[in-house]
């Protein structure tokens, strides 16, 4: 059963208002999809359409198991335009989007975009940079999401359900 929130107007079989089945938008965590992909090996073009396993792919397969279909939307500095695909196990589309240009030019200045700390981040970093760089390491990983392109191709994709995540509560709730 697909769960909604009390007052929706989503059918009991999870339509929304129109009548469309339930699509979502899931964003991985992360701010290129390269690296994580990198780090095991996977090409991207073998992520979108064959690989299997990992809680990504459980995820996407437990929803098409309710009637959930999804898209997910990754960011990678690798793609030039948006090209989406077919993941072959799930039937899920996967959307890659190209990270905006600001980020790409920032990032080729960060030796590791996930350190947790500026030297970890932008490695050995002296007094005037190292000011500039505190704050920016907090600022940097939302540039990688290319807002305006990513509102566009989740309207493409017919995304008609959010996931909104309140302290330990996950509501689904048809748009």
């Amino acid at each position: 059963m697909t769960p909604t929130l009390p007052g929706s107007d989503a059918s009991p079989a999870g339509a929304d208002r129109a009548g469309r089945p339930p699509r979502l938008a899931l964003l991985p965590w992360g701010d290129l999809i390269e690296d994580f992909l990198d780090e095991i090996g996977v090409s991207i073009e073998d992520f979108s359409t064959q690989m299997t396993g990992g809680w990504l792919f459980g995820y996407v397969d437990a929803l098409r198991l309710e009637g959930i279909r999804t898209t997910i939307f990754c960011f990678s500095a690798r793609v030039d335009a948006t090209i989406r695909h077919v993941h072959g196990a799930t039937g899920a589309e996967v959307v890659l989007l190209r990270a905006p240009a600001a980020y790409r030019r920032v990032r080729r200045h960060i030796e590791d975009p996930y350190g947790w700390s500026v030297e970890s981040m932008y490695g050995p970093t002296r007094w005037p940079a190292r000011q500039w760089r505190r704050v920016a390491r907090h600022v940097v990983p939302y540039l990688a999401t290319p807002v305006a392109v990513l509102a566009r191709e989740i309207a493409v994709s017919g995304t008609n359900v959010r996931i909104s995540a309140t302290k330990s509560i996950t509501f689904l709730e048809n748009l």
